[in-house]
């Protein structure tokens, strides 16, 4: 083999490489950019329905008649010459028997469903 086919043959081996190497390379980076994107766009998507969601939140807030049930339920508003009863809740049972024999059966049970009640 002379030294001008040796020549010839890593030039062509050379050549081969690059032209691999522009036309893989780029097809790679095409191919993961199209992932990319496809992400990007199912990622915008749900931001956008997130944000008609919100829109819709903001637009059923808007009403008088929501911000009125509102404030009269989380912040005990009123109209002058309305009147205003809180009702607590009911004290919790206490069950007191005798500390002797049949009673000291019954005390705890009696006790849980007190409380459960």
């Amino acid at each position: 083999m002379t030294r001008r086919a040796r020549l010839l043959r890593i030039a062509l081996v050379f050549a081969l490489f690059v032209v691999l190497g522009v036309l893989v390379m780029p097809g790679r980076l095409w191919f993961g950019q199209r992932n990319d994107i496809a992400q990007a766009q199912d990622q915008l998507s749900e931001l956008q329905r997130e944000n008609r969601q919100l829109e819709a939140r903001v637009d059923t807030l808007s009403s008088k008649s929501l911000i009125e049930h509102e404030a009269r339920e989380s912040f005990g508003w009123v109209y002058p010459r309305d009147e205003v009863y809180n009702v607590t809740p009911a004290p919790p049972l206490v069950v007191n028997l005798p500390a002797v024999w049949p009673f000291t059966e019954l005390q705890q049970p009696l006790a849980d469903a007190a409380a459960d009640s």
